[in-house]
C-alpha cells in the first residue's frame, strides 16, 4: 500500500478520485469538486511532486494545445485504497452536508427576526 500524507491534505481526495477517473484538465477538476482554485493548483503541483500523476500536453486537432493530470501507477494504487474505503461516498456526502447548511444559513438569514 502506498502511504502518502499528501491524501490527507484539504481536497487531496477529490484532487485524487478525479484525475484517476481519466486525464483532466485543471478546468474540469476545478468544476467537480468544492475546493478553491489555489488549492486545487497546490495540490496538483504536490501531486505531481510526490509521484501521483503527471502533466501532459494534449493537442487538439486544429494545433492547440491543452494541459492534462493523467494518473501515475503510485497514484492509481492510492485511488484504489481510498475506494476500498469508501473515501468518494464520504466525499460525496461532505458535500451534501455542506450545500445543505449552506442552504439552512441563508434561510436563517432571510427569515425577518421575530420582534417580541
Amino acid at each position: 500500500m502506498v502511504k502518502s500524507k499528501f491524501i490527507k491534505r484539504t481536497g487531496a481526495p477529490e484532487v485524487l478520485v478525479e484525475v484517476a477517473a481519466g486525464e483532466k484538465r485543471f478546468t474540469d477538476i476545478n468544476s467537480k469538486t468544492e475546493i478553491s482554485s489555489a488549492t486545487l493548483s497546490n495540490r496538483l503541483k504536490e501531486g505531481k511532486v510526490e509521484g501521483l500523476w503527471e502533466e501532459q500536453l494534449d493537442e487538439d486537432p486544429d494545433g492547440s494545445a491543452r494541459r492534462v493530470y493523467v494518473i501515475l501507477p503510485k497514484g492509481r494504487e492510492l485511488a484504489e485504497t481510498i475506494q476500498q474505503l469508501d473515501i468518494p461516498e464520504l466525499i460525496e456526502k461532505q458535500q451534501e452536508l455542506r450545500t445543505e447548511y449552506d442552504q439552512r444559513i441563508d434561510e436563517a438569514l432571510s427569515t425577518e427576526p421575530s420582534t417580541v
